[in-house]
């Protein structure tokens, strides 16, 4: 037990118990109990006693030790059971001032009544003069006891024996042998005959120690003046070193008290239950006894608590073996993701993860000789797909806490999400910078008309750098630091139990690593912006300006109001995870609905062969391209003109991002300068 209330009495009695309790405690648990005392006056009113029990039902806790006597008993468990703190799920413990009343007695309770209901299943602690079966000297001194009732030579020593009260009449004492025959002594007799016995074998011992200093001092002149008890210490001396197995158990006198050690007896608890249930006939009543049966023993042999009772189990206020909560039951709140939450963000992950899929399908393999999506650098709207499926796909382990994984497969979800996010933001927002770079440096070229080459991997390098360095800082991370799952306490009750808790990805030194993540990929960021911004003029099927900067636009907003909610947040496990879910729902969703649902919608106009594009060079120039997908209005000079040549041989597809000015012929005066690239050739 580890709280413990007490309701005592406050008297002598009751305060002499109670400081013996403190003073227990405080020796052998040291910190590991603690106690609330509540006192009530000798002779208190009913308003007294509520007032008291009714602090005790404040503290909330189950276990209770009573400490009065029988005329206060029934008034005071029929007030605690009024007042919730008797009965089923609490358990009451009484002291040896009710022995009379459980012991060597019956109580005698109303049926169903609140002090019945009250009394069942408790218990109480008596230190008794032994049991029959446990000590060997206390058997035979139940059959000396017993063979007292055929000895009419011993009962008429003891009549005897009994003092006179200084007047005429005698004390009122008889005890014939029907008394020996039919009642078992009580723990008085057997400590009353030990102690007796304990001073009388102090004074053998002290009359041979006696015998043997008058042996050395015969000589003395004053040998035969020695007394056997010199003084009060030695008289102490000589009862304290005297021990004995009596009938009461080992007899043990302690140094400070002159009394016996507690461990050196017998002290049993008692179950406290009905034996007896009885109807009058007269107002048809029914009563019910109720007594203490012995079942567990502290053994002064083996020094611990042994089972007296091996046929029966201890029996509690609700009827079962099982002892009830110490405190008040437990609700703890451990910050789970609730099921509903859970299963819209993995949906929504889901169809994103589907949506990439379905895109990369589409646009990158289904329809890749499509002359928009050539233009649109097929490779670099796969990996915009990828990157998105990968954002998406981290919600995955982010959903994933204690609730449904073991604290090492927490720990595992912890590192993939880590990896995940940062990568999948980096592969989107790289590979928008290099499609936007490449066509950039293609049209740039064109409108100087010189013939320039760019492929795939000159444009790939800043995407390796950013996600090499990505990786670099993860590697660092996972190896000399490696996030792990815990469970931190938010909140206690007032008895110090943990009451709510949350499970986070923790790691010692958090900030080293994830400042130079966000660093890096908000480069990624700026530097496609900067790209979007450049080619800010082109056509919808060559670049995507527009689209990304509303994109950019929408994912900033999550930022701004996401950012300081997960902050706020980081501790409401639910929170955290359902607005870090919608920043990254929002990256995936406005990233594929606004870069492919464009292209879809220019894929299948119908008037788009004949319908000429326009867009704005980096040098300020008007291109613009019409329905023969002819870049047309490079540098027109005065003077002079070009016609367009409408050749299918201009551009094939080994010459991926190639401009070349030798195929622009020359003409007439008042020339258009032109160049004509042929629908099936165009990919930038």
């Amino acid at each position: 037990v580890e709280f413990l209330a007490v309701l005592y009495i406050d008297n002598d009695f009751g305060n002499a118990y109670h400081e013996n309790i403190l003073q227990f405690v405080a020796e052998k648990y040291d910190s590991n109990l603690t106690i609330v005392s509540t006192p009530f006056r000798e002779g208190a009113s009913d308003d007294e006693l509520q007032l008291a029990l009714q602090r005790l039902a404040d503290t909330g806790y189950r276990y209770i030790l009573g400490v009065f006597f029988e005329n206060d008993y029934e008034r005071i468990m029929t007030i605690a059971y009024h007042l919730g703190i008797a009965g089923p799920g609490y358990f009451w413990m009484f002291n040896g001032a009710l022995a009379q009343q459980f012991i060597n007695g019956q109580t005698t309770l109303e049926k169903d009544s609140p002090a019945a209901l009250a009394t069942f299943g408790n218990a109480i602690l008596t230190d008794e003069g032994g049991l029959p079966g446990l000590n060997p000297y206390h058997d035979r001194f139940l059959d000396e006891w017993k063979q007292i009732a055929n000895n009419t030579q011993f009962m008429d020593y003891l009549h005897s024996k009994i003092p006179s009260t200084g007047s005429s009449e005698s004390i009122n004492f008889t005890r014939t042998g029907d008394f020996f025959a039919n009642n078992a002594p009580s723990h008085i007799a057997s400590f009353s005959y030990d102690a007796i016995a304990s001073l009388a074998l102090s004074a053998c011992l002290s009359y041979k120690e006696y015998q043997e200093t008058k042996q050395r001092f015969r000589n003395d002149e004053n040998g035969d003046n020695m007394l056997i008890f010199s003084g009060a210490a030695h008289h102490f001396n000589m009862v304290y070193n005297t021990r004995f197995m009596g009938a009461s158990g080992d007899v043990l006198i302690g140094p400070d008290s002159f009394s016996r050690q507690g461990e050196s007896t017998y002290h049993v608890i008692s179950n406290i239950l009905p034996v007896e249930e009885t109807t009058t006939t007269t107002n048809a009543s029914t009563t019910v006894s109720f007594q203490g049966i012995p079942l567990t023993v502290f053994d002064t042999t083996q020094r611990k608590w042994v089972q007296y009772n091996q046929e029966r189990e201890f029996l509690y206020a609700d009827g079962s073996t099982v002892p009830p909560q110490q405190l008040p039951p437990l609700h703890v709140d451990y910050n789970y993701i609730p099921i509903p939450v859970r299963a819209i963000c993995l949906s929504l992950a889901g169809l994103a993860m589907v949506l990439s899929l379905i895109f990369a399908f589409y646009f990158c393999h289904l329809n890749k000789k499509d002359r928009v999506i050539r233009a649109s650098q097929p490779l670099f709207l796969g990996m915009i797909c990828v990157g998105t499926f990968l954002l998406a796909s981290s919600i995955i382990p982010l959903a994933i806490d204690d609730s449904i994984a073991s604290q090492q497969g927490c720990t595992i979800a912890c590192i993939l999400t880590s990896w995940m996010i940062p990568i999948g933001f980096c592969i989107v927002f790289s590979a928008l910078f290099s499609k936007l770079w490449r066509i950039n440096r293609i049209i740039a070229t064109a409108s100087t008309l010189r013939r320039i080459r760019v492929d795939v991997i000159d444009v790939m390098l800043p995407f390796a750098i950013l996600l090499g360095l990505n990786c670099l800082v993860l590697a660092l991370w996972t190896g000399l630091d490696t996030l792990s799952w815990t469970r931190r306490v938010v909140d206690v009750d007032v008895y110090g139990r943990v009451i709510e808790s949350s499970g986070t990805c923790y790691s010692s030194h958090t900030a080293p690593f994830l400042v130079p993540l966000i660093a890096i990929n908000c480069c990624a960021l700026i530097m496609a912006l900067w790209q979007a911004y450049i080619g800010r003029g082109m056509a919808t099927e060559f670049s995507e300006s527009k689209y990304i900067a509303m994109a950019t636009v929408c994912i900033f907003q999550a930022f701004v109001m996401g950012v300081p909610i997960i902050y706020i947040s980081e501790k409401q496990t639910t929170a955290f995870f359902f607005v870090t879910s919608v920043i990254i729902l929002i990256i995936c969703f406005s990233v594929l609905l606004l870069i492919f649902v464009p292209k879809y919608l220019i894929m299948h106009d119908k008037d788009r062969s004949s319908v000429e594009s326009t867009f704005t060079a980096p040098d300020g120039r008007v291109l613009s391209v019409g329905g023969g997908t002819r870049i047309s209005g490079l540098a027109p000079q005065e003077g002079a003109s070009f016609n367009a040549i409408q050749s299918s041989n201009f551009a094939s597809e080994d010459n991926f991002g190639i401009v070349d000015p030798s195929n622009i012929l020359s003409g007439q005066s008042n020339m258009e300068q032109s160049i004509a690239i042929p629908e099936e050739d165009v990919e930038e």
